[in-house]
């Protein structure tokens, strides 16, 4: 198997994309290595354009950080918090407490947790969403920060965060297993 360096495949995609008329913008492409520093010697050319190097990037909806492949789930946490803050104020101050979980449940629980079935995130990262989290909880039924929202949790059948996403990878594989469509 030969490798090919990146001037190479940069090459091969823009042979492929003349023959099929797509044309790359220089001006928004960036070059990035997963799982190390890149190449000092490699100077990324495109379209006459020497390339920066990306310190992240961006695919389907989740952001890596290059040296460490680790995923940058901030985002994330800021959507939840978003909708958690859209869904409480259009509750009020009168709100049903029952009806807060379950639309924080549906609705901002998987702005957060996207994609984490694959999330190769930092402690702290996914500590920060847990804590989100935990004060979606402490917001609905206000609670003081020090409290712990266990109880609550438990009260709304409701696991913590580090649970949820280590049942979503179990029933990610699971599905993976069953499926036709992948050989493991």
């Amino acid at each position: 198997m030969q490798l090919l360096w990146s001037s190479e495949v940069i090459d091969i995609c823009n042979e492929y994309c003349c023959s099929w008329d797509i044309k790359f913008n220089p001006n928004k492409s960036y070059a990035g290595t997963l799982g190390g520093d890149h190449p000092t010697p490699m100077n990324p050319v495109l379209a006459g354009k020497l390339l920066q190097w990306a310190v992240q990037l961006k695919y389907l909806g989740c952001t890596f950080r290059c040296r460490s492949c680790d995923i940058d789930i901030s985002c994330f946490v800021s959507k939840y918090y978003g909708a958690f803050n859209n869904i409480m104020r259009i509750l009020g101050s009168k709100r049903n407490v029952i009806v807060a979980v379950h639309l924080m449940k549906s609705f901002c629980l998987p702005t957060l947790l996207y994609g984490c079935e694959i999330w190769h995130a930092r402690a702290a990262d996914v500590r920060s969403a847990s804590v989100a989290w935990n004060n979606g909880f402490r917001k609905i039924f206000n609670t003081c920060w020090h409290e712990s929202v266990k109880p609550l949790q438990f009260f709304c059948s409701c696991l913590p965060l580090s649970f949820l996403i280590h049942q979503r990878r179990l029933l990610y594989w699971k599905k993976c297993l069953f499926s036709n469509n992948m050989n493991i």
